[in-house]
């Protein structure tokens, strides 16, 4: 059986201040409710857009310079935060996509060139 105490209504003394540091519940604890504690999200957005610009002149000095791993630090943080990352997509739906444009192609290509077409297609894909 386990035998666990609650703390007191308040903690011993600081060793900075002297106070009694309040625990548990009491009206000044919100108890770190979602949306009541901490810094606001707008500010915090509000704080990285600020941060974002400052950053992107230096990240523009950074690609004219000739120091390649400025370049290359830089023309990744462009591509990460800028154009973003490119969705995984999955080997059936790389099928089903070269499936549609071949199906796409024989409607609108005329047979004789669609049939020259679709071996050489075959080799990029296989």
């Amino acid at each position: 059986m386990s035998t666990r105490k609650t703390a007191n209504k308040t903690a011993r003394a600081s060793p900075r201040s002297g106070v009694a540091l309040p625990l548990g519940a009491h009206a000044g604890n919100t108890g770190g409710k979602k949306g009541r504690s901490g810094r606001p999200r707008d500010e915090i957005r509000a704080m990285l857009l600020d941060g974002a610009e400052a950053a992107i002149p230096r990240h523009r000095a950074q690609l004219e310079s000739d120091d390649p791993t400025l370049i290359r630090s830089a023309a990744e943080a462009f591509l990460r935060y800028g154009v973003g990352r490119p969705e995984a997509i999955s080997v059936e739906e790389v099928r089903e996509r070269v499936a549609k444009t071949v199906d796409l192609m024989r409607k609108r290509v005329p047979p004789d060139q669609m049939e020259s077409m679709l071996p050489e297609l075959k080799a990029i894909w296989t």
